[in-house]
C-alpha cells in the first residue's frame, strides 16, 4: 500500500502522554496514531448504518 504523510500537530502534554504509553507497550507513536484513526473511522461507519 502506498504511503502518504501528514503532519500532525498536538501539545507537549499529549505528546509526553503518547511518548511514555507508546515505550509502555512497545508500539510507536505512529502506530498507535494510526490504529485510533481506524477504530474510529470504523465505529463512524456502523454509526451510519
Amino acid at each position: 500500500m502506498k504511503k502518504k504523510y501528514m503532519k500532525l500537530v498536538i501539545d507537549e502534554e499529549l505528546h509526553r502522554e503518547l511518548k511514555l504509553y507508546s515505550v509502555a507497550i512497545n508500539k510507536t507513536m505512529n502506530d498507535i496514531i494510526v490504529e485510533l484513526i481506524r477504530q474510529h473511522l470504523q465505529e463512524a461507519k456502523k454509526e451510519e448504518q
